[in-house]
This record gives C-alpha cells, structure tokens and sequence, in this order.
C-alpha cells in the first residue's frame, strides 16, 4: 500500500497500510475505546509516529522527526 494515513481510516486499513504496529496502549473508557497505535521505534519506549484511533477509528497521530 502507499502508507498514507487519514482521519476516519479503520485500524483494518491502518494494518494494511502500515502493517501492524510495534506497541499499543489501550485505554477503556465509559462511552469508548482509546488505543494509541506506535511505529517506527526510535528508542527505548519512543516512537517516530503514534496513531491514536477512538473505538477503532484513526482520530489524531503526531509524527517526530
């Protein structure tokens, strides 16, 4: 795949464009589920991209350079 990463893309279509991630959190909550998906370790528990998806839904991610 291209590894293009949208808003409102499902973590089935994250999986496929960047393949699965290197660590997750996981957060359960009330009204729903927040995961934060993390890529391209860089370091010891760092990352150079971190995905968040909200009940299985890419909402946000921050990438460091």
């Amino acid at each position: 795949m291209k590894q293009v990463l949208w808003q409102g893309e499902t973590q089935e279509q994250l999986i496929e464009s960047l393949g699965t991630p290197a660590d997750t959190d996981q957060k359960v909550l009330k009204t729903k589920s927040k995961e934060v998906w993390k890529y391209r370790p860089t370091g010891k528990n760092r990352f150079g991209l971190k995905v968040t998806l909200d009940d299985g839904i890419v909402v946000a991610w921050d990438v460091k350079d």
